[in-house]
């Protein structure tokens, strides 16, 4: 199974994929799945890569329990309930769990508004 293959899997929760897929387009793949494109948060300017997007030092980690109810949110609705909010330069300035949440669910990109 190619990598777009195993993202969508993963996305969807799934731990074991019992088949192979060849040749499978990203968007067919997905389609057939069922999986549905991550939709931008109300309010949002656009998506970032997740890897452009600065944490600051002082950052202080998350409860546990407030990424788990960001991915559980994300899950239900394909989208995350907010923005995460970041500065011109990439400064990640707040939505620390949704960020996190976006990385636990191997997201590559997250929905930001540039403050």
């Amino acid at each position: 199974m190619g990598y777009s293959g195993y993202m969508v899997a993963s996305s969807l929760g799934h731990t074991q994929i019992p088949c192979i897929i060849i040749n499978e387009k990203r968007k067919e793949l997905s389609n057939k799945l069922g999986f549905k494109s991550p939709r931008l948060a109300t309010g949002s300017d656009k998506f970032m890569p997740i890897y452009k997007i600065i944490i600051p030092k002082e950052f202080k980690w998350v409860k546990k329990e407030k990424v788990d109810k960001c991915i559980e949110y994300f899950k239900q609705n394909g989208c995350f309930d907010k923005p995460v909010i970041i500065k011109d330069n990439g400064l990640c300035i707040d939505g620390f769990s949704r960020l996190l949440a976006a990385k636990r669910l191997n997201l590559h990109k997250v929905a930001v508004k540039i403050a």
